[in-house]
């Protein structure tokens, strides 16, 4: 089999999300898990998808072990439109540089080496049961129903994987709940900014947004 070649690059990637899927795959540190609170506008879903691919590479450079991972969205009928739609068809790089093969009619990255990304909803998530998931992300947590952690962690506990999981809040709620239990677990990972944080917005143009004050701050400054 030939051997792949894998290399974490920019050219994707903001700074700021580059740092986080380092600090992830740095073997001098603790963090297998990551909880990723942030605005809109700050490619959330990209960076889930880019540090899935990196993982399941790893996983296989170190271990010669095909991964099976999956990508929640909220809902089942949200994949196309957030990851084929939205990344996939504006960032075909991800597939290129990674060596895989995207088959649309099973929402699915295949690679030459066995591995395999499955986008889904977590409305879907009792489809998972037993399929061996090594990496499993939750994107927009928030959105989905409030005891999809609790369904998903044992899964990841039972392969000694990696849980992501990330949203906008919407108030406290499951999304804080959760923050509240893994911000001092140092197998976590705990990323909470705001669009000044990352640069993606002035006080002036966040002044000049005309939404309740209460859905400003949950949308942009989390």
């Amino acid at each position: 089999m030939r051997k792949l070649k894998y290399k974490i690059t920019g050219k994707m990637l903001r700074s700021y999300q580059l740092d986080i899927v380092r600090a992830i795959l740095d073997k001098n540190t603790t963090y297998k898990h990551l909880l990723y609170i942030a605005p809109r506008r700050s490619g959330k879903s990209v960076l889930f998808d880019y540090l899935t691919n990196a993982l399941v590479n790893k996983i296989w450079l170190d271990d010669k072990m095909p991964v099976n991972a999956t990508i929640f969205a909220p809902q089942q009928k949200q994949c196309r439109a957030i990851y084929i739609d939205n990344i996939l068809s504006d960032g075909k790089k991800l597939v290129e540089i990674h060596n895989a093969k995207f088959y649309e009619s099973r929402l699915s990255l295949e690679y030459g080496f066995g591995s395999k990304i499955k986008f889904s909803g977590s409305d879907m998530i009792d489809s998972q049961m037993g399929s061996g998931n090594k990496i499993i992300v939750l994107d927009e947590y928030a959105l989905a129903k409030p005891n999809v952690f609790q369904r998903v962690y044992p899964m990841i506990q039972a392969t000694d994987g990696h849980l992501i999981v990330g949203s906008t809040p919407r108030g406290r709620n499951h999304l804080h709940e959760l923050h509240e239990q893994v911000k001092d677990n140092p197998e976590w990972l705990v990323v909470h900014t705001d669009v000044f944080k990352l640069g993606l917005m002035t006080q002036e143009e966040y002044d000049a947004l005309p939404m309740h004050e209460n859905y400003k701050r949950q949308e942009f400054l989390c």
